[in-house]
């Protein structure tokens, strides 16, 4: 059900608010190559956190005991620190 319940919120309420920001994108930019450029940014964000979520379990998977490879786990401290970074940033200047 919960799964149902995302899938309807990307179509309702994420994908239109896309939308809007395309419009406005393209009025103040003028970037007539990449028509959707939004939605490829979406995607390439989409693409990035699944990248690294699959490392993080491919990783899991292949060690032995307890202890994951570190590499790894700064690199997923890292990311989601950017993420929240950006994710503050713009709460705040919204």
């Amino acid at each position: 059900m919960s799964g149902g319940v995302s899938v309807a919120y990307v179509f309702v309420h994420l994908l239109p608010d896309l939308s809007e920001r395309q419009v406005e994108l393209s009025q103040s930019f003028a970037i007539s190559f990449l028509e959707h450029h939004v939605y490829l940014l979406a995607l390439v964000g989409l693409a990035v956190f699944y990248g690294l979520e699959r490392v993080v379990s491919v990783s899991q998977q292949t060690n032995i005991g307890d202890h994951p490879d570190m590499g790894i786990y700064w690199l997923h401290i890292a990311s989601f620190s950017l993420y929240n970074t950006l994710i503050g940033y713009l709460l705040f200047h919204r």
